[in-house]
């Protein structure tokens, strides 16, 4: 089968990216705006879902191929080198079978299981992600939120993260994951970070960490590791990919084997 992908207008900035699409695909058609936009064909952009062109293909679930920045390990990274990858879904949260682990690829290493009481809960909202995916503005999210733990034997901290740039983000961001116990987020890389430092998750939104039944509020003081939280950092291993992997082909023969490429 002939892999046609189309290529967001804001991907060309990215050189590197932009060749190695070149190189993994047949043919590859530049997006500029929502006229030339053909649903038939998987769109390949970063993974805002307030674009026009990524929130009508999401929308509708038309077939897209969606860049981030890596849900783990940003941190350590003088600039950001390593990028996400979802196919079809703001967030690949299923496990998919994978040929050997890739965990090396990441840069850190795995942390143990660090909760034994559910007592410091952190609300931690992404920028846009609340409205986006629940429909409620922010402060009445957070409100529901405090309200769900107040009868509760538990101290709720509530982070914001709103307009941050990275540096500030990271600033403060493991002091936080320090003190809960619980991390509580929608559609934001902080669950998978505390996931993968120890600690208990809740998303309400799209995250890879659902598949470990972290998609629920129902029985969230429970704080027993999820048996298959392991399964879950080689499932990282391979939905994040380096940035000489995307420019190579590589990265997109690897997402196409795991995930599929939009239309498979």
């Amino acid at each position: 089968m002939k892999k046609i992908v189309q290529i967001h207008e804001e991907i060309i900035k990215y050189p590197w990216m932009l060749a190695g699409w070149k190189k993994w695909a047949d043919d590859v058609i530049v997006v500029n705006n929502i006229t030339e936009y053909n649903k038939e064909l998987p769109l390949v952009a970063w993974a805002k879902p307030y674009d026009k062109i990524t929130g009508i293909a999401l929308q509708n679930s038309y077939p897209t191929i969606l860049i981030n920045r890596p849900y783990i390990s940003a941190h350590v990274r003088k600039h950001i080198d390593i990028f996400r990858v979802s196919v079809n879904s703001f967030a690949c949260s299923s496990f998919k079978e994978m040929p050997y682990s890739r965990w090396d690829k990441i840069g850190v290493d795995k942390h143990h299981w660090k909760v034994t009481e559910v007592k410091n809960i952190l609300i931690a909202p992404p920028n846009k992600g609340v409205n986006y995916f629940t429909g409620q503005k922010l402060d009445v999210w957070v409100n529901d939120l405090q309200n769900v733990f107040k009868n509760f034997n538990v101290k709720v901290r509530l982070k914001n993260s709103t307009g941050a740039g990275r540096g500030e983000r990271y600033s403060s961001l493991w002091n936080d994951f320090d003190w809960a116990d619980l991390v509580v987020s929608c559609a934001s890389a902080s669950t998978a970070e505390a996931f993968w430092y120890g600690k208990k998750v809740i998303s309400l939104g799209p995250c890879p960490t659902l598949m470990c039944d972290t998609g629920s509020l129902e029985n969230f003081i429970n704080p027993v590791e999820p048996a298959n939280r392991d399964k879950w950092h080689e499932h990282i291993g391979w939905i994040q990919f380096l940035e000489s992997e995307w420019e190579s082909g590589n990265a997109q023969e690897m997402t196409a084997v795991y995930q599929g490429w939009g239309t498979t």
